[in-house]
């Protein structure tokens, strides 16, 4: 969330914001419950003569998060903003059908999704750069690029 969930994220404001490189640059991380490893994907849309400059954005600005890590207000606004939006998708019928299915699934309760709640509440920007900087791995990450490249005459 914090990386590329929102309009405030490290690299939206880098891709899109500084280097008006993108108009939606996003990244994300899943985990399934009960399984060891996630996925953190990024992406963005961009013009093919920009594409090694949104990769090398996308590489400093990594470097630079793991490098000086989050700072204190940076996590708490993020933190503020994605609890509200657990609020706000759990007060949608069909997103809390989907929460109590998954959450019967695995023998969970709603407490569960409370606790999580509590515990990412109490995170601090220590906590999070640590947790980042344990498990992600810049040089593991694989880069694809899709899309027509050829030159276009006359652009």
């Amino acid at each position: 969330y914090m990386l590329g969930g929102h309009s405030a994220s490290r690299l939206y404001l880098r891709i899109r914001g500084k280097d008006g490189l993108s108009y939606g640059p996003s990244a994300s991380f899943t985990a399934a419950p009960r399984e060891r490893l996630g996925t953190f994907t990024a992406s963005a849309i961009a013009n093919p003569p920009n594409i090694s400059k949104v990769e090398a954005a996308f590489r400093e600005e990594m470097e630079r998060v793991l490098k000086e890590g989050f700072a204190a207000d940076e996590v708490e606004r993020a933190r503020n903003g994605w609890l509200q939006s657990r609020q706000l998708q759990r007060s949608r019928d069909e997103t809390l059908l989907g929460t109590l299915q998954s959450q019967a699934r695995y023998g969970r309760t709603m407490q569960f999704i409370a606790d999580v709640d509590r515990k990412v509440g109490e995170l601090t920007a220590t906590q999070v750069t640590e947790a980042l900087r344990r498990h992600f791995d810049l040089a593991q990450v694989s880069v694809f690029k899709a899309g027509d490249f050829k030159p276009v005459p006359g652009l």
